[in-house]
């Protein structure tokens, strides 16, 4: 077994973590606690359905990466139209996120719940750090093993893709029911980070964004350039740490909903 083929797996699950992916993912975290609301399902059928969104969101992150990796081989620039929706996305966080917050409690948000939107936004904001990676391994494995070596290296690719998914819809469907038994708490909480995630993705996009935007400020360019390569260092850096705080986080939200719902 080629090399590629051993860590397409891996490599999957890493390009759910990205540094320009991993702030929208704790976003929507955030948005999936606001906009939940009481139900009857119970934990596990709450939880099933947790699986089958993510399984969703995943299959449409790993179609976005191939169809984005088809288009850069036919010559196409995809990465270079991330920076600017990535932004502006990022500074539609902060102004949603403080609006949330300064007024806690539950309300629909449109497109929180929404995996297939999720998991295409998930994965354009995640191509610039990840597609050079599977683009490599198809790259390799292509003439190591031929066409066969491809379609392993997209299967497991795919699986992990679809894991990592499954695991923050997982995550944020615990979130979502700690953050009923919190109360309004809990929301204020959850609209806290979903601005505080905004503000990480709004650092590390602006530099990368082309024209009077990403290239005047003069001092300010400086420090958001380099605001942008400390956030993109330490995410790349600690990336498994990131995975393990996921998983934390998740015990930690399955334990918040075994305690009581908080009176209102």
């Amino acid at each position: 077994m080629s090399t590629a083929i051993s860590l397409a797996f891996g490599v999957g699950m890493l390009a759910t973590i990205t540094p320009g992916g991993l702030p929208f993912a704790l976003a929507a975290i955030g948005l999936q606690a606001i906009a939940a609301e009481p139900d009857q399902r119970g934990l596990r059928a709450s939880l099933s359905m947790a699986i089958g969104h993510g399984a969703v969101a995943g299959a449409v992150f790993a179609a976005t990466f191939f169809a984005a990796a088809f288009g850069e081989g036919l010559g196409l620039e995809v990465s270079d139209l991330v920076p600017v929706p990535a932004f502006m996305l990022g500074v539609a966080m902060v102004i949603l996120g403080i609006g949330l917050a300064v007024r806690p409690g539950y309300r629909r948000v449109p497109g929180a719940q929404g995996p297939a939107v999720f998991g295409l936004v998930y994965a354009i904001v995640s191509l610039p750090g990840a597609l050079p990676l599977l683009q490599g391994m198809i790259t390799q494995t292509d003439k190591s093993r031929g066409a066969a070596g491809v379609l392993g290296v997209a299967f497991l690719f795919c699986a992990g893709v679809v894991a990592a998914l499954i695991a923050i819809s997982l995550l944020a469907t615990l979130v979502s029911i700690a953050a009923r038994r919190l109360g309004g708490g809990g929301t204020f909480l959850a609209g806290a980070l979903v601005a505080a995630a905004g503000l990480v993705a709004v650092a590390y996009w602006l530099p990368a964004v082309p024209g009077d935007i990403g290239e005047r400020g003069g001092g300010l360019s400086e420090l958001l350039a380099d605001s942008s390569g400390a956030v993109g260092r330490f995410i790349a850096t600690y990336e498994l740490g990131f995975a393990l705080l996921l998983l934390v986080a998740a015990i930690a939200a399955f334990v918040a909903t075994l305690q009581p719902r908080a009176r209102n």
